[in-house]
């Protein structure tokens, strides 16, 4: 027999564009492809500026928590990205919440700062909805 699913969790298995806005500098785009079991369970694969990584987390009722190491020249960069999944009658679902990162700047590989680092605000929408890509 198959477990139940955890009632009135949300589904955010897929893919999704992510929209980071830094204390400085401008907002910066990332993607998550994720899947969900369920019980709420979420792995996939995150992709940042600065490379891929798996990503990993839960989902309990309409809050997300999701976290992740993306690669850097001066050792992994941890992310923890926390939020709820909104709905509105004017737009489609929309992730949005918190990051939390280091307070450091990673090194991309075109040279330069790939990130800015430490708290930030975040959203997501599905990768094939382009109704609700406006800034931060």
């Amino acid at each position: 027999t198959l477990p139940a699913a955890v009632p009135d969790t949300v589904d955010v298995s897929g893919s999704w564009d992510v929209f980071v806005a830094y204390t400085a500098g401008p907002p910066k785009r990332h993607t998550f492809v994720l899947s969900q079991d369920l019980q709420g369970e979420l792995t996939g694969t995150h992709k940042g500026s600065i490379g891929e990584a798996p990503i990993g987390g839960a989902a309990q009722g309409k809050a997300v928590t999701l976290r992740s190491q993306l690669p850097s020249p001066g050792g992994p960069l941890p992310y923890v990205f926390t939020g709820v999944l909104s709905t509105t009658a004017e737009g489609p679902p929309r992730l949005e919440g918190r990051l939390e990162c280091p307070a450091q700047t990673a090194t991309a590989p075109t040279g330069g700062a790939a990130e800015t680092s430490g708290e930030a605000r975040w959203y997501a929408v599905r990768s094939n909805d382009d109704s609700n890509r406006s800034r931060l």
